[in-house]
């Protein structure tokens, strides 16, 4: 960061000049923050979602020490916790510290090439223009819209956030070398350094740059900057171990290494040849700007002309050390900060753009001081007119239109990161070879509703990548919606097929296998769901409804208890257990689950009639009364609790219970709402009527409940139903404890 007090060399800055610092720093934050603030409302994307929205990690502001060493870049973890804690999933946070942490990065930037500037190898040519030229690398890095990835992309803080820590190394370090508070500059740097190392593995490369740095610009040699400052580069040193722990400790990354099936390491350092030159290109020229890269493995013959061309830039690097030191060092800081995911080590996105934000220093840097050299070769007299400096306008004039470009530009890719749906469509419309952007596209459009349209991009991602297999689960999970079951039981098997360790797929499959009647299939795959996923109540719950329907009572039990375990707060799930119970006549267990439901969820109508079920049969009857009633009035065409409630009013042995002709206007209403094709309303009907003296209408009921009975091959039921009926030509209503 631009430093008040000195002007480089350790000398002391002017007022008129530490208020020019001042405007400058404030240029530089008001134009960072105006370009992409627009952006501030951006839904979270893609990589978001398991960083942020389904991180358990962050919710919690101070994990133990155990658990920060479970994530290779704690750092950027905790910076999201933070954020969690403050607002939550509100996106507006996360894109303002985004936006900071790029501000900050630019003014750390702004500070290192002012300050090199004013070094002795640099002063002579540049240290006039110091100012002015360090402003114009940090605005045009700060604007350009190839950064947009690392700061409009939350879960790209780790780019940035390390991007900040790399820079304010290298300041501090640089701070150091001419300052009677060496000691303290160097003790910054490395803190920095160390916590670059916990944002993200790049960081690997910044003690070799700050070395290099320091032999360039500041010792002269390699031997005389370690003799120099032996504690700063023992304590550099020292945070590669703190990245190797990090490393060693954190879960195995699925996406990059060399024992990657995508490609081997020669194969990925060939296609890497042409992303670079793929970068260099962005940086001059910034569209079009994607994403999400498919990117393919070049082979030799492709490769062949842009191994020659970044070879000899290559080259060219290591030959200017000799003859322009400052530039060796720019083409350094470019290739060694490149190195650690554009080399030979496999990374699944072998393209993104992310990976340029620090690089791009060095692009811009060369392109500003470079130009304002070949502006300034001539005497300043030869080109001077009334007092003007003509190459030094025009350059000022290029550089304002410039950053006004990329001001622009940025701003106006800002606009894609909004929502998912608009990002994905760009992808889409870039890149129509795609497979993963027209996936991603459709869950975008099923998540807006747009089934249809979801389904031709599933389907398009299938045709372009037939083994996608959560395509095949997504267009499996949109047929199903629209009622396609059939249609969608394929594409569930054949995602199940490609990927057996998908909990989703597996519990997808199984549902279309459930609703087809396949019982015994479908329990095999809830199964194989919980062995992958034992979290998942639903399918806890879906799988005890099949065991229940297999009378498999135990089984039903324990999953539906393991439900209740995951989720306390589901009504449904106490419901589902109380209703096992009840057709288990452990009632007291059942009456307990109930209450419970009822507590969570007091209009639950469900709930109400089964309390109502479980108290009537335990003789609590006004209690089952008052729980019958409020199922009722919840539910007024309820067949069960009409019937339930029309039985209890006409049959019960306490007269202070029974009802007649409130008992026959639910049994009739029972009885209209199923054609009198249902046993139990039938029989309510039989009661209610012997209750209110209409005996032969009682017998016609009854008669018609046991020939369903007989029907259905229910003997027993028909036998009582046969009993009641001779009360009823006797003249006698039925009242329960009779029989």
């Amino acid at each position: 960061m631009p430093d008040p007090q000195s002007a480089g060399g350790g000398e002391p800055v002017p007022r008129a000049k530490r208020a020019v610092l001042a405007l400058a720093a404030a240029l530089i934050v008001a134009l960072g923050f105006a370009i992409f603030l627009n952006g501030i409302r951006g839904n979270f994307l893609f990589d978001d979602f398991d960083s942020i929205v389904k991180n358990p990690a962050i919710r919690q502001l101070w994990p133990s020490w155990k658990t920060v060493f479970q994530n290779a870049r704690p750092v950027v973890e905790r910076s999201l916790a933070v954020n969690y804690a403050i607002g939550e999933l509100d996106t507006r946070g996360y894109h303002l510290v985004n936006i900071a942490i790029h501000v900050a990065a630019a003014l750390a930037l702004f500070g290192i090439v002012r300050r090199t500037l004013l070094s002795g190898p640099m002063r002579a040519r540049f240290g006039a223009a110091s100012l002015p030229l360090a402003l114009a690398v940090a605005l045009v890095w700060l604007a350009h819209p190839l950064q947009t990835e690392s700061v409009t992309y939350v879960a790209q803080r780790a780019e940035s956030l390390m991007g900040l820590f790399y820079l304010l190394t290298l300041y501090c370090a640089i701070r150091g070398f001419d300052s009677e508070r060496r000691r303290a500059w160097h003790a910054a740097a490395v803190a920095f350094c160390a916590l670059g190392m916990g944002a993200k593995e790049v960081m690997v490369t910044a003690p070799l740059i700050v070395l290099l740095y320091d032999r360039t610009f500041a010792a002269g040699s390699f031997r005389r900057a370690l003799a120099r400052s032996p504690v700063l580069y023992a304590g550099l040193a020292l945070t590669w171990l703190a990245l190797a722990a990090l490393v060693a400790h954190a879960p195995a990354a699925v996406s990059a290494g060399f024992a990657m099936p995508l490609m081997t390491p020669g194969q990925y350092a060939m296609t890497q040849f042409g992303v670079i030159a793929h970068y260099l290109r962005l940086a001059f020229w910034p569209s079009p700007l994607i994403l999400d890269y498919k990117w393919p493995v070049a082979t030799v013959a492709q490769s062949l002309p842009w191994l020659l061309l970044i070879s000899a830039l290559i080259a060219v690097t290591l030959g200017a050390f000799r003859r322009a030191p400052a530039a060796g060092f720019l083409g350094a800081w470019f290739f060694l900060i490149l190195a650690p995911t554009s080399s030979i080590m496999p990374i699944a996105d072998v393209c993104v753009e992310h990976r340029m934000y620090l690089p791009l220093a060095a692009v811009a840097a060369l392109a500003v001081c470079g130009g304002y050299a070949l502006l300034t070769r001539r005497r300043a007299e030869a080109v001077r007119a009334e007092g003007i400096h003509w190459p030094s306008l025009f350059g000022a004039l290029v550089l304002i239109a410039l950053v006004a470009v990329f001001s622009g530009l940025t701003v106006r890719r800002n606009r894609d990161y909004r929502t998912e749906m608009a990002m994905w469509g760009d992808i889409v419309g870039k890149q129509p070879g795609n497979d993963r952007a027209h996936y991603n596209y459709g869950d975008a459009l099923m998540k807006s509703g747009d089934v249809q349209e979801a389904m031709s991009q599933f389907e398009q991602a299938l045709k372009i990548n037939k083994d996608y297999p959560e395509a095949h689960n997504n267009l499996g999970q949109a047929l199903a919606s629209l009622g396609r079951v059939s249609d969608a039981l394929p594409h569930f098997a054949e995602a199940v097929r490609l990927r057996p360790t998908d909990d989703r797929a597996q519990y997808n499959l199984a549902n279309v296998l459930l609703a087809e009647g396949n019982l015994p299939e479908a329990a095999e795959h809830y199964d194989l769901a919980l062995k992958l996923d034992p979290s998942s109540a639903e399918t806890h719950s879906l799988l005890a409804s099949i065991l229940l329907r297999q009378g498999k009572l135990d089984d039903c039990i324990f999953h539906l208890k393991e439900a209740v375990r995951l989720r306390p707060n589901e009504a449904m799930f106490h419901c589902n257990l109380a209703n096992v119970y009840n057709l288990l006549s452990r009632y007291n267990e059942a009456m307990a689950e109930y209450r419970a439901a009822l507590e969570l969820k007091p209009d639950y109508a469900i709930a109400h009639t089964g309390l109502a079920k479980a108290l009537a049969s335990t003789n609590s009857t006004a209690e089952a009364v008052e729980h019958y009633q409020e199922a009722l009035r919840l539910q007024p065409d309820s067949v069960d609790v009409l019937a339930n409630l029309a039985w209890l009013r006409a049959t019960q042995a306490d007269a202070h219970f029974r009802n007649g002709p409130e008992a026959l206007k639910l049994a009739r209403r029972a009885v209209e709402l199923t054609g009198g094709k249902d046993i139990g309303c039938l029989e309510a009907l039989a009661a209610a009527c012997a209750e209110t003296g209409s005996f032969a209408e009682a017998q016609e009921a009854a008669e018609k409940a046991r020939g369903l009975a007989v029907a259905q091959g229910l003997q027993q039921r028909a036998e009582a139903i046969g009993r009641r009926m001779a009360l009823y030509a006797a003249g006698k209503p039925f009242r329960q404890g009779a029989e």
